[in-house]
């Protein structure tokens, strides 16, 4: 009779939703599943092992969702480095994967990784109308988990790669689907690292700020821009992280654009939505639009010789979106 009790005192708690310190997590009811994983595109002995790592990292996840606590793996799935990964990102906001089932390819990356996309994950404290997003899944060739991040969403990546006009093209746009992605993520886990090199050493920033002026008897908007060098830029982020408590970054409506003379070089546009919170109290928000050079001189260290922000609010007032066709590219 104790048994049966103890038994049914289990089950209620997990119907009704409370967490292992007796809170209840915003989405638990979502977050009770275990998932089947189905991956096509190998057929070899590893496909077990792609398919249970799959399984394992995602039910994990979703039980450390319902405890509220951080999330563990088995060293022999999950790489050191997306162990403390995930940490950083569960830091920020937990997040739990909504999938049920899993029927999906998996992707051979030019670099020798394998990748499962379209993994409907949920972030907690995402900006309103962000809270649903794809995830990426990142193997070595043995289906060891090596990687994670947030996707870009799937219109952006269909509308890339279908302007692709050759091999190269198509191999560079692939490239920056991924750096993109990372580029995101790194600012999401406040990694000065990975932006310092990811800007080259005579990169441009272009930030702007938004000023009232009296025009005629009407206050107008206008907006005083400030460019800054990679080291100027780096100085400020690093004393933005510190004081920082958390940055969630989302990218949409992403297009991407090869120069016409430089094929080096690739103009991304994307809109960006940043929402923080300072540790001293009070919090930032801001919509706008960024314009990326991004040069492929050398395929696998990209680099970013241009990086400008405009409040997307107040681009009718000055000279539309930066393009290629506001620098003198020589």
């Amino acid at each position: 009779m104790i048994k049966l009790s103890v038994k049914l005192c289990l089950i209620l708690i997990m119907l009704i939703g409370f967490s292992a310190n007796g809170q209840v997590q915003k989405y638990d009811n979502l977050a009770i599943h275990s998932t089947r994983v189905a991956l096509n595109g190998i057929y070899d002995s590893r496909k077990t092992v792609f398919e249970t790592n799959t399984t394992v990292f995602l039910d994990a996840i979703n039980m450390a969702y319902r405890a509220n606590q951080q999330p563990t793996f088995p060293e022999s799935v999950v790489s050191t480095e997306l162990d403390k990964l995930i940490k950083d990102l569960w830091a920020v906001s937990p997040f739990l994967s909504v999938n049920t089932e899993i029927i999906e390819n998996i992707l051979i990356t030019k670099l020798g990784f394998y990748e499962v996309r379209n993994l409907q994950i949920i972030v907690e404290k995402a900006d309103p109308g962000y809270e649903q997003q794809d995830a990426v899944l990142v193997f070595d060739k043995y289906g060891k988990l090596i990687d994670f991040k947030i996707a870009l969403d799937s219109q952006s990546i269909t509308a890339i790669l279908r302007d692709t006009v050759s091999v190269t093209d198509l191999r560079r746009r692939e490239r920056i689907i991924s750096f993109v992605e990372d580029f995101r993520t790194s600012y999401n886990l406040m990694d000065i690292d990975f932006l310092e090199k990811a800007f080259s050493d005579k990169a441009v920033i272009i930030t702007g700020r938004v000023l009232q002026k009296t025009d005629s008897e009407e206050l107008k908007p206008t907006v005083q821009y400030r460019r800054q060098t990679k080291e100027e830029y780096i100085l400020n982020l690093r004393s933005l992280f510190s004081r920082s408590k958390f940055i969630s970054v989302n990218y949409d409506s992403l297009t991407v654009v090869q120069h016409p003379v430089k094929t080096n070089l690739y103009g991304v546009t994307l809109t960006q939505s940043w929402n923080s919170e300072f540790k001293s109290g009070g919090q930032y928000r801001d919509i706008g639009y960024v314009f990326l050079i991004i040069d492929f001189t050398k395929e696998e260290l990209p680099k970013i010789w241009v990086r400008t922000w405009q409040d997307k609010k107040y681009v009718p007032y000055d000279h539309g979106v930066f393009s290629f066709n506001h620098f003198n590219i020589k």
